[in-house]
């Protein structure tokens, strides 16, 4: 038994990425498990258990240094596991091939700039931004600052309850900095999740009964933070939302492909149009006011870097995943806005 408990989950996990587990393979690998089950039972386990030595001082002082050696040379190769170097899926190979590209072509003409951090404030989709900000950093040698979750801080978020935070958050910067607002600005959709099924983070039609809820609180918390980082000559970037898409998407399955095994096609896709609907009318139009009657505050629409040619969004971008999920970038998704962001921040002498 103990012999079937060491293959099964082995063989489980070799087959999810390769055959795949179904009722088609799943004889198969039942063969294979009790097979290997039984060859390492008559061959290691039971020779050890009738074993003498086994037993012995001696044995005990030579088995627990290997036992700990081997475990520590498993933790540290998970790093390496962990990163994929060693999934032999096509696409995710690439994927590597078109982000060392970008990478590649990235030569900006100029090392100088005045500013020393740039903190991307926001939630998850601010930290999918960070591979992107990343590569300018170490261009710049600029500081990124970025928080993990789930305590992440978005401002404005439409709800108010982050703001009493913005004075830490500003006591990080100095002048000439750069504070990158990134958030999916949910709270502020015409209806929860665009297609009405709900969102797993809160539904926003609880909050609509509220008088201090939307559009008009959302853009007051946005006035306060120029106000506050222009007292303190520091720049702000907002982000506008990124494309999303309605239909649910399996993370991760969607795009990989295995060995043995193509995943299920998933190609949906959305139109500007649709995607514009999620904000309140005016949203648009009264961030780029705003940018225009400050000076220190530019709003970066990262939406037209990700169109294809027949005008619409989708999964894929030249050939490449740029999404791992609904409404998160890939790290290649964030790799398309470097050139377009750098000439952007280049542009507005950020």
């Amino acid at each position: 038994s103990y012999s079937l408990y060491l293959w099964h989950w082995v063989i489980l996990v070799i087959a999810r990425w390769t055959i795949g587990v179904s009722i088609f393979t799943t004889p198969a690998l039942l063969l294979i498990i009790i097979a290997l089950s039984s060859l390492t039972y008559s061959t290691i386990e039971a020779p050890l258990r009738n074993a003498k030595w086994f037993w012995s001082l001696r044995a005990t002082v030579t088995l627990i240094p290997i036992t700990l050696a081997t475990a520590f040379v498993l933790l540290c190769c998970m790093g390496v596991i962990n990163t994929k170097e060693l999934f032999l899926g096509k696409r995710s190979m690439s994927t590597s091939i078109a982000i060392r590209a970008i990478i590649e072509e990235f030569n900006p003409t100029t090392n100088e700039t005045q500013c020393e951090r740039i903190r991307a404030l926001g939630n998850s989709h601010s930290l999918k931004l960070v591979p992107m900000l990343a590569q300018i950093g170490k261009t710049y040698d600029i500081e990124i600052i970025s928080k993990e979750g789930p305590d992440y801080i978005s401002l404005p978020s439409g709800d108010g309850k982050h703001l009493p935070k913005l004075g830490q958050i500003l006591s990080e910067l100095d002048k000439s900095d750069l504070l990158i607002l990134s958030n999916r600005n949910y709270l502020l959709y015409q209806q929860p999740f665009i297609n009405g099924a709900g969102d797993k983070w809160g539904d926003p039609e609880e909050l609509r009964e509220s008088p201090k809820w939307g559009l008009p609180l959302w853009l007051e918390e946005l006035d306060q933070v120029i106000d506050a980082t222009n007292k303190k000559g520091i720049n702000v970037v907002l982000f506008l939302p990124l494309p999303e898409f309605s239909e649910p998407i399996p993370h991760r399955e969607l795009y990989e492909e295995e060995w043995f095994r193509t995943p299920k096609k998933q190609t949906p896709s959305a139109s500007p149009e649709f995607l514009n609907n999620r904000f309140p009318p005016g949203f648009f139009a009264e961030v780029k006011r705003r940018a225009l009657n400050h000076k220190n505050f530019f709003v970066f629409d990262p939406m037209p870097f990700f169109l294809n040619d027949n005008g619409n969004y989708t999964l894929i971008v030249d050939g490449v995943v740029a999404y791992s999920d609904t409404h998160h970038l890939s790290t290649y998704g964030s790799m398309l806005l470097l050139k377009p962001f750098h000439s952007f921040l280049v542009k507005n002498d950020l």
